[in-house]
């Protein structure tokens, strides 16, 4: 790359194997995959020894070029003389992510130059412009940033002469949270666990909540809700999957059972009874008579469990089970959707009498069935967009309103709006685009939300009360990596009395997270807040603030500011024994603009309040 000052380079010659392609021998052909043979330019020591690559693939090497070797028409392999030039990407992989509110990340790899780095980050509102230097890491945090403006930043190379080469530009919006009074994570890993599916809740007959978080390798994590956001949540409970039974990705709940979906295997039918003692009392086969018969998803509604997808050499459609025993669910009737080229549902969606089928493959769209019957299920209608994915439905009360969440279609992987009062005749009538180049996941409507898990983007709520406008209302990234694709949350669920909601991230486990607005007791079953009370004003401010609290009865009290981080910035009140009225100031001109949390935990109670920092 510079014939001036040559750099010793480590260049490996690797047979990519495919099955019967591999013949222990790195000879590229005229072929368009090269025959699986791969020239790559290491970036780390060669390893004589073979240990640091086993394993590997071409494609996840720490490689600095890496190319599937072709042989050009006419020619052998072997010519003399040969020669490669390597010119690697002098600027390339910049990428920006917010880590907090009113922070943001920008990582990128560059080679090195004399003149060092600059970094430029612009206002897209007011066309400021903010310059830092980092020459070395390829990576830096920018604070103090407006959370509820976009930037622009863009990375520069200097030479010594001055030459610049600069990388794309980058926007970046430095909020992680809104509308989000607490926030807290659990992540119960064990050995086995790749990643997390869904996540469902549960109320135990005295009201106290819990969370199922299905580990994909594993199996069902239960976890005591009764001190979250304030305070950890705890598993107390897990109930591994059956012998022979891979990925278990889904579960939902009837009275005091669970049934946990394997993608290979069968259902598994879990008593939570005693939480802390969950017990396996049954499988349901699924896909009798199937190799390796599974199913993807299943839903309980209508005192029915309604199981879809799984191999599709068997009944990838669904399937309906009865409920009456819900220890022993009962095949009643199925439905395969044979006019489809994939006869394949992706999810489905039940609501008075109809089912929502989401049918994800080869530009597949939703198919309305009549399962009033569920013994004689019948096809009602389709509806679909150009190049749609369709991956799963959730709808309004009023039936009149469906929400199509796109997972793998070619038009872009967002949320389509179909107006379907008349099923027969459904109309497109709008979109949800949180990023174009977002995946959404699962979504969920309680009363007049719309709550979306938005794999990379984190949880989104949305008021729905007019459901073809959709307005953002909240969120909270729960996946702070500067990437795209299927990583981050996967479901969220927003049915706990309480009001918390629970979101599964597929890497980091289970998140209780409280919106804005609510008081938490440190014990979900202890007393109510009553004579605990917390007020912060002016809200929001740009300076100082001002906390108060007014106690009853003497307390161990004490008053703490946490970013939505769970970090504490500020502690206005160290824990002192107290009673009647308090009173506390908090200078807040150095915390970067956005949302914090105002906790007051007094003996066993705990009052939390929103606080919004502004400039």
């Amino acid at each position: 790359s510079d014939p001036d000052r040559p750099r010793r380079l480590n260049v490996g010659l690797i047979e990519d194997v495919q099955g019967a392609l591999g013949d222990g021998r790195w000879g590229p052909d005229g072929s368009s995959t090269g025959g699986f043979e791969w020239l790559v330019v290491f970036a780390s020591d060669y390893d004589p020894a073979g240990d640091a690559y086993a394993g590997e693939t071409a494609f996840s090497l720490d490689a600095y070029v890496g190319l599937a070797a072709r042989v050009r028409d006419g020619f052998s392999l072997y010519q003399a003389p040969a020669e490669m030039t390597l010119t690697p990407a002098a600027l390339r992989g910049v990428r920006a992510a917010a880590v907090a509110n009113g922070t943001a990340e920008l990582v990128w790899t560059a080679a090195t130059f004399a003149g060092g780095t600059e970094l430029r980050v612009e206002d897209e509102q007011t066309g400021a412009v903010l310059l830092a230097t980092d020459p070395a890491s390829g990576q830096t945090s920018i604070s103090g940033l407006d959370p509820s403006r976009r930037y622009s930043l863009a990375v520069r190379l200097l030479d010594d002469a001055g030459s610049e080469i600069a990388s794309r530009t980058v926007s970046v919006r430095p909020a992680v949270s809104q509308g989000v009074a607490g926030a807290v994570a659990l992540d119960p890993s064990r050995a086995g666990t790749s990643t997390y599916g869904d996540i469902w809740g549960y109320v135990d007959p005295g009201g106290s909540e819990y969370a199922l978080l299905t580990g994909r390798g594993t199996g069902l994590s239960v976890i005591d809700l009764r001190r979250a956001p304030a305070g950890a949540p705890v598993e107390v409970g897990f109930v591994a999957s059956p012998a022979g039974a891979r990925d278990a990705k889904d579960v939902k709940v009837f009275g005091t059972h669970a049934y946990v979906v394997h993608e290979v295997g069968p259902v598994q039918i879990v008593d939570l009874s005693d939480p802390a003692s969950p017990r396996e009392v049954g499988l349901l086969d699924v896909q009798p008579g199937t190799p390796n018969g599974g199913s993807h998803n299943l839903l309980v509604a209508e005192g029915h469990l309604w199981v879809v997808g799984g191999r599709t050499v068997g009944n990838a459609g669904l399937r309906v089970y009865s409920l009456a025993d819900p220890a022993q669910p009962a095949f009643v009737g199925a439905f395969r959707p044979e006019h489809r080229p994939v006869p394949y549902y992706h999810d489905v969606e039940v609501r008075g009498g109809l089912a929502y089928g989401s049918a994800i493959y080869q530009g597949g769209g939703v198919d309305v069935l009549d399962v009033s019957d569920p013994s004689d299920i019948r096809l009602v209608s389709t509806f679909t967009y150009p190049g749609a994915g369709a991956h799963n439905t959730c709808s309004t009360d009023d039936g009149a309103t469906v929400y199509v969440g796109d997972e793998i279609g070619a038009s872009g992987n967002w949320m389509r709006i179909f107006d379907v009062s008349d099923v027969e005749n459904a109309e497109l009538v709008g979109e949800i685009i949180v990023d174009p180049l977002a995946t959404v996941h699962n979504c969920y409507v309680a009363g007049d939300r719309l709550f979306v898990a938005h794999y990379t983007e984190g949880l989104r709520v949305f008021d729905v009360s007019d459901p073809h406008e959709p307005v953002e209302v909240a969120f909270y990234d729960t996946f702070l990596e500067p990437t795209y694709g299927f990583s981050g949350a996967w479901t969220a669920y927003p049915y706990l009395p309480s009001g918390r909601i629970l979101v599964s991230d597929m890497q980091a486990g289970l998140w209780v997270i409280q919106l804005d607005g609510l008081f938490v007791s440190a014990e979900e079953t202890a007393r109510p807040a009553g004579d605990l009370t917390l007020q912060v004003f002016p809200n929001p401010s740009a300076s100082r603030v001002v906390v108060s609290a007014s106690l009853g009865t003497p307390v161990a009290a004490e008053i703490t500011v946490t970013d939505l981080l769970g970090r504490v910035v500020a502690r206005p009140l160290a824990q002192r024994q107290a009673t009647g009225a308090l009173e506390a100031q908090i200078d807040v001109s150095s915390l970067a603009p956005g949302t914090y949390v105002v906790r007051i935990r007094a003996g066993d109670r705990i009052g939390a309040a929103p606080m919004t920092v502004v400039r």
